[in-house]
């Protein structure tokens, strides 16, 4: 007869592993299960092309998990909660998205393709993308305006001019017929602003010359001397600092112009950026925003300073708490190749190389254009004189610039250089003597203008883009008609214009254009009727 054997402490020991070991096999099952911040890129990225594949012009997707978006004052049935999701631009007042979070699998993405100034004849598939990523927002500062449709119903081609005034510079003529679309309205109705398809801006019309189905009164009363911005075109925006920890899904906002010449134009946190290229932007309030260039080139504007960018380079403008410009931004710099490298420009229109950061050489070719700074612009920020040594600590290797006596003006606050104010000229009672450059002069340009009865006159117009008034002649080639004249100075990047008529002769009626005795430019009458 066989005896039982008891083995307790057996069973104890087992269970006893089982216990101790459970927790760690859980834990290391859960770090199995996360996913890698690769992984996690690759699902999102892959998620967002799927989902916002078909978003039309003027159209947000929701690309990828977790965001939150605001719907404009009046908007009703505001529909913007998963995946897939579109809306209107126009309908969106505010959109926050996420940082990406490895335990629940999520990183915000969020696609939009704008119109922005591109004119309304470029093919609808030809936008402007922005795609926002991580922890970013962005606030549309672009309300929803009514637009109307309008028909020009004069008997000749009419004017479409730079400001409500008869008097104003004519931009191009709308013929019989032709249908525009209004974007605002001067407060009697006198006048009403168009959008007016070169470079896709906007011009004036008389309203006599129009007819609409709608009531012109719905259009918004608008200043003549405000821009236009299309839906989304102007916005703020802000975004969370670089990642360390997890490079694959950083946050910022990348955007990217459609083929072709077309400038673009945007206005982010008041700032006036043109492009026609691929740009990433990333900004903190209360730090700095930066702007890079990953291929083409950009253009900044602030304070009456213009800064020309190239692919890998980029520079940094001080923020406010507000996210509007606290001061001049620094000089051009080359990008850190890690802070750029996870750009997700795969889910771009147009597939692009991010180029490598530019080398010194090209760097230095920038630098001359940023130190051509006005007085008034360089007031904007305090300063103080040092040694370029003094900023080692905080500033970007190569930013110092040296004065010629081996000084520097540099905010104390940002470390940032500012060329020295001008010195300041005594006014007199004499005029200013500027004699054309030769270096820098910048030939007259005379245009044939459409004339309300050009049976009897031609009209010319005369554009001069020099920084002081020039003085011509002119003579109608073939007769015996000639005159003098002087068009004004161009001011704030606008040029001065001057018009003069001459009387209709059989033939081509070719004028000419001198400028100390030397021709400048010659065209042929434009026999078009206008009004107004």
């Amino acid at each position: 007869m066989k005896k039982s054997i008891k083995i307790p402490g057996l069973v104890f020991i087992i269970f006893f592993l089982f216990i101790f070991f459970l927790p760690l096999m859980a834990r290391a099952q859960a770090r199995q299960d996360t996913p890698s911040c690769p992984d996690l890129a690759r699902v999102a990225l892959d998620a967002a092309q799927l989902q916002c594949e078909t978003t039309g012009r003027n159209e947000i997707c929701y690309g990828h998990i977790n965001l939150e978006a605001s719907p404009q004052p009046g908007v009703m049935d505001f529909l913007f909660a998963q995946e897939g999701d579109k809306a209107g631009v126009t309908d969106v007042q505010t959109l926050r998205l996420s940082a990406a979070a490895l335990d629940i699998e999520s990183w915000g993405i969020a696609l939009l393709r704008i119109q922005a100034n591109l004119p309304d004849d470029v093919p609808a598939d030809q936008n402007v993308t922005l795609v926002l990523f991580g922890s970013t927002e962005i606030y549309n500062t672009v309300p929803a305006v009514p637009l109307g449709e309008l028909k020009v119903n004069s008997a000749q081609n009419a004017n479409i001019r730079q400001y409500p005034s008869t008097l104003a510079p004519v931009l191009g003529t709308a013929a019989p017929g032709d249908t525009l679309m209004a974007t605002g309205r001067l407060e009697d109705s006198s006048w009403v602003r168009v959008k007016f398809a070169p470079g896709g801006g906007t011009g004036w019309l008389s309203s006599a010359l129009v007819s609409s189905e709608s009531d012109l009164s719905e259009l918004s009363v608008v200043d003549y001397r405000d821009l236009y911005y299309g839906p989304m075109q102007a916005f703020y925006f802000r975004s969370g600092e670089v990642q360390d920890v997890c490079a694959e899904t950083p946050d910022g906002l990348v955007v990217q112009t459609p083929e072709g010449d077309a400038e673009i134009s945007l206005l982010i946190n008041e700032v006036d950026i043109r492009l026609g290229s691929t740009v990433l932007l990333r900004g903190e309030a209360g730090s700095v925003m930066r702007i890079d260039v990953l291929e083409g080139a950009a253009q900044v504007t602030i304070s009456g300073l213009t800064i020309n960018l190239v692919a890998g380079s980029g520079l940094d403008l001080p923020l406010g708490d507000d996210l509007k410009p606290a001061g001049l931004p620094g000089l051009p710099r080359a990008y850190v190749w890690e802070e750029v490298a996870y750009t997700p420009v795969s889910l771009l229109p147009r597939e692009i190389e991010i180029a490598p950061p530019l080398d010194p050489a090209a760097l230095a070719a920038l630098i001359p254009e940023v130190e051509e700074i006005t007085p008034e612009a360089v007031s904007v920020i305090p300063g103080e004189w040092g040694s370029c040594g003094s900023c080692d600590s905080c500033m970007v290797p190569g930013e110092c610039v040296s004065a010629p006596d081996g000084s520097c003006l540099w905010d104390p606050a940002t470390c940032r250089y500012v060329p020295p104010p001008a010195p300041i000229v005594e006014a007199t009672d004499a005029p200013p003597l500027c004699p054309p450059d030769p270096t820098n002069y910048v030939k007259l340009q005379l245009t044939s203008m459409c004339s309300p009865d050009p049976r009897s006159y031609r009209v010319w117009r005369v554009r001069n883009e020099n920084p002081y008034p020039v003085d011509f002649v002119w003579d109608v080639y073939g007769g015996n008609q000639k005159g003098t004249g002087t068009v004004p100075a161009a001011k704030c990047g606008i040029a001065g214009e001057a018009s003069f008529n001459t009387k209709t002769i059989d033939g081509e009626n070719t004028v000419r254009l001198f400028v100390n005795g030397v021709q400048e430019d010659a065209k042929a009458s434009n026999p078009a009727q206008c009004i107004e």
